[in-house]
């Protein structure tokens, strides 16, 4: 957002964000650009599905290759509830980093 606006460019959708704008509008992007949003917060799939706007079954899909790549950590609690946090490893911490530097390049919230 620009001045508490989104911006659009071209015909495209209204870009939200700075990460939206650099590295596009996928699920997992969702999923990744609310967990930064979210920082150190255990966070259930419910949660993250209802605040991204996506299905359960997307966010379950979309997941897997975060916690695979170690940026995600998922905790069970009992036999069906899943619930998810940012990992403070290295390749976390330069995403973190990134998106800081963005923002404040391109004045995008």
């Amino acid at each position: 957002m620009v001045g508490g606006k989104s911006i659009k460019l071209g015909g495209a959708p209204a870009i939200k964000n700075s990460f939206e704008l650099i590295y596009g509008k996928s699920a997992q992007n969702q999923v990744l650009y609310y967990m930064l949003q979210e920082k150190d917060t255990l966070i259930h799939l419910s949660k993250i599905a209802e605040n991204t706007g996506l299905s359960h079954s997307s966010v379950s899909r979309v997941v897997k290759p975060l916690i695979d790549s170690g940026i995600l950590q998922e905790k069970a609690l009992g036999q069906q509830i899943r619930i998810f946090e940012l990992t403070s490893n290295p390749i976390t911490q330069k995403i973190r980093e990134s998106l800081r530097d963005i923002e404040a390049l391109t004045n995008i919230a």
